[in-house]
């Protein structure tokens, strides 16, 4: 059972013990989108709090594009990825190889290359799917969320794709069967 994002306020969020974004990390998710809204939506984001700082994941205003965002204190920068269509599922995995690097991976296949420099970031405060703050909405489901504290390779990124259980075990900070 997925868990559902369906208006504008709709939201779920760690404030406690997160996975740090300034340090290498893989996580995975499965994602659908149940209605193009013609805006941006936030699937998941690593941040401050609000917008920024933050490792972000979600759809460009035209509310079906993939966007991968980072952004340190001196601004934020923005990369898109492939067309994603409504009523189907996807697997996005996000690893943040180094602060110069953070990408995003569409059903196993590296789909977007962020390269903007994190450096000097503060730690991040939350972790969050859906809505911040009620802008940038969220009309998705999502289910089945792990994350390493580690950079997991293409091969290891196929294998947890296949399965709800775990494979990797060193470095796993968390899963999320059936919720966010």
């Amino acid at each position: 059972m997925a868990v559902r994002f369906d208006n504008a306020a709709d939201s779920l969020s760690r404030t406690s013990d997160l996975l740090s974004y300034n340090s290498t990390y893989t996580f995975m998710f499965w994602v659908y989108l149940t209605s193009d809204t013609n805006d941006y939506n936030t699937f998941f984001q690593s941040s401050q709090g609000g917008y920024a700082p933050s490792d972000w994941i979600g759809t460009d205003n035209d509310g079906t594009t993939l966007q991968l965002y980072c952004q340190a204190a001196s601004g934020g920068t923005t990369v898109n990825g492939s067309a994603l269509s409504i009523n189907t599922w996807y697997h996005i995995t996000l690893v943040r190889e180094s602060q110069t690097s953070f990408k995003c991976y569409l059903n196993g296949t590296l789909d977007i290359t962020n390269t903007a420099d994190m450096t000097g970031r503060a730690a991040a405060t939350e972790m969050r799917f859906g809505s911040i703050g009620g802008a940038d909405e969220a009309f998705m489901r999502v289910v089945d969320s792990k994350a390493w504290s580690a950079v997991l390779s293409i091969p290891e990124i196929f294998a947890e794709m296949q399965n709800i259980q775990p494979q990797r075990l060193t470095n796993l900070y968390g899963r999320w069967p059936h919720s966010a």
